[in-house]
């Protein structure tokens, strides 16, 4: 029997969350994205219960509870780790959120044929969104300076891309594939064409590397 024993605490948080990000090194302030209330909880995990959640909406006119127009399903932290990437599949946008004030900027919002899923920055600053329905990856500029690429995933087998993952190794794509049978993982080259495939099990969902090996 162990001597120790942890007892979990447990905070309701929002409506349907989905995604939850490290705001520092320490995870002592987390991102969550919140589907059901179209918005992203802020979550101060050092504060006394009761204080330490706030939300803050993606977009105008939202109703608040269980009934999204925009449906922020991923969020990512984006490189200066001042704001937020925020994937809503229902608005089939992606949008970025400040986290000083709290704002998103509508003004930067992607606009996208598909639904976003979890989405990864590349070295120069672009950022790669992953889409179902259509099934693609989309290349943005979250500066709106560089033209937008899509480059459909069918024809590479990957069917309902569920995340890009930026790693040493390479750029990868992780493919739910029909929930019935086994998924994929693609690697990516620079002009993001596969090179590079692997089945894995049933509704894979993320990847993540396992460090160093001894």
């Amino acid at each position: 029997i162990p001597t120790d024993t942890f007892v979990p605490t447990f905070l309701s948080v929002c409506v349907a969350p989905h995604g939850i990000v490290p705001l520092d090194a320490a995870a002592s302030r987390v991102a969550v994205a919140c589907y059901g209330e179209d918005a992203v909880a802020i979550v101060d995990l050092g504060a006394p219960e009761g204080s330490q959640i706030t939300h803050h909406v993606v977009g105008p006119g939202v109703v608040g509870f269980g009934a999204p127009s925009y449906g922020p399903y991923a969020a990512i932290l984006g490189p200066s780790g001042a704001e937020l990437v925020v994937s809503s599949t229902a608005s089939k946008d992606v949008r970025f959120l400040d986290l000083a004030t709290g704002a998103v900027d509508a003004g930067r919002t992607i606009t996208l044929q598909g639904a976003p899923y979890f989405p990864a920055f590349l070295p120069d600053g672009r950022l790669v969104i992953p889409t179902q329905q259509p099934d693609a990856i989309v290349i943005a500029d979250p500066l709106g300076v560089q033209p937008t690429e899509t480059f459909p995933m069918g024809p590479a087998g990957c069917e309902l891309p569920h995340e890009v993952a930026q790693l040493e190794q390479g750029l990868f794509v992780v493919c739910e594939g029909d929930h019935d049978g086994p998924g994929k993982v693609l690697k990516l080259d620079a002009a993001f064409q596969v090179v590079a495939s692997a089945e894995v099990g049933i509704y894979p969902d993320a990847l993540r590397p396992l460090g160093a090996r001894r």
